[in-house]
């Protein structure tokens, strides 16, 4: 195993909607919200903004739709440009 040598110059990630983490969950035997046997968990780092979506199938459009909507809601409420 190679293990890497701590830099001192790495730069982080600051800005609010620059690192996002995306959790999908594996099926779930019980049907949540009445029908979605997944879920996909959305947290900006920075901000620590985060947001829940229930989905009925895992489908990438429906991930990116939730994507596209969890980034637009986040540039509206820190007022970063719509692009």
């Amino acid at each position: 195993m190679h293990n890497l040598s701590y830099n001192e110059e790495t730069t982080y990630k600051t800005k609010v909607l620059e690192h996002i983490h995306v959790g999908l969950w594996n099926p779930l035997s019980v049907k949540l919200m009445g029908r979605s046997h997944y879920f996909i968990l959305l947290i900006d780092k920075t901000s620590l903004f985060q947001t829940v979506e229930f989905l009925a199938k895992k489908m990438v459009e429906n991930m990116l739709e939730v994507l596209k909507v969890f980034i637009t809601e986040g540039k509206r409420q820190t007022g970063q440009k719509l692009m």
